[in-house]
């Protein structure tokens, strides 16, 4: 039998891809005969072992089966018209393209110019990419806005959480809102009697990405930034912290690992748009 040394090597980048591939295999078939019961979608993957006690993994499940939507979601034909009609994109890339096209043209001046100072590693075009679009998405007027408490729907002043509806409206249902939070003017419009501002959390990319409804916390942001770098082109994933209450995007960089906007946590599990396609 061939030994570990006779194994062929691999650059980092592939065998981090090879690694992550073969521990998602694993523990998807740890969970597979548990899940059946869950209905299709369940297939997720999680970092469990094969004897967990099955209200275990079906509680872990129910958590992550959603993230397999998610990213499906992000690679359909509607999520991606609804990305490029709201973003400008070409522009976008047309702005990148300048700069590294600017970037290379001082090193190379500097090049002939010589020196003794080592020159820094060139900006790697998707990391660029990935920056230019976070940019947009956070700062341009047409880009997302962070909620913690929506601004009263009558008068605009400041509220305050009130419980959450019984009631998901057929449009808010549309939008896959599993959750409508209800919120209380502070200011003149307050009052037991006055109708509160309804915070339908929705999950389906192309509500989120209409002009009105560009606002959220991190789970629309991840949501709504995951459909953009899909339609931008590039391998990402939608990221879960199992034990906790966020979720965030990592994208694959070629040459450079994985860039993400969440942070490492030992129990967070990410799914990609292959995962989406087999729930």
């Amino acid at each position: 039998m061939a030994s570990n040394e006779d194994a062929p090597l691999h650059s980092d980048e592939t065998l981090a891809k090879v690694l992550q591939a073969e521990e998602d295999e694993a523990l998807a078939r740890a969970l597979a005969a548990s899940l059946s019961e869950l209905g299709p979608g369940s297939a997720a993957v999680a970092p469990n072992s094969s004897n967990a006690p099955a209200p275990a993994v079906a509680a872990l499940a129910a958590r992550l089966r959603p993230a397999v939507g998610v990213v499906a979601r992000h690679a359909a034909a509607a999520t991606l018209a609804a990305v490029a009609a709201a973003v400008p994109l070409a522009r976008l890339r047309a702005e990148v393209a300048d700069g590294l096209a600017t970037e290379a043209s001082f090193r190379a001046l500097d090049g002939e110019e010589g020196g003794d100072a080592p020159s820094p590693a060139p900006p790697h075009p998707t990391l660029a990419l990935v920056a230019s679009l976070a940019a947009w998405f956070k700062a341009d007027p047409a880009g997302f806005a962070w909620v913690d408490a929506p601004p009263c729907a009558a008068c605009g002043g400041p509220t305050s959480h009130a419980g959450n509806s019984t009631h998901v409206s057929p449009a808010e249902a549309a939008g896959l809102a599993g959750l409508v939070e209800l919120y209380r003017c502070a200011g003149q419009c307050g009052g037991p009697s006055s109708s509160p501002t309804r915070f339908p959390r929705l999950n389906y990319p192309v509500a989120l990405w209409r002009r009105t409804a560009r606002r959220g916390r991190c789970g629309e942001w991840a949501n709504a930034f995951g459909a953009l770098l899909a339609a931008a082109g590039l391998e990402a994933r939608h990221v879960v912290d199992v034990g906790g209450d966020h979720v965030w995007c990592e994208v694959w960089v070629e040459g450079g690992g994985e860039g993400g906007g969440g942070g490492g946590r030992g129990g967070a599990r990410g799914f990609s748009a292959e995962e989406g396609k087999k729930g």
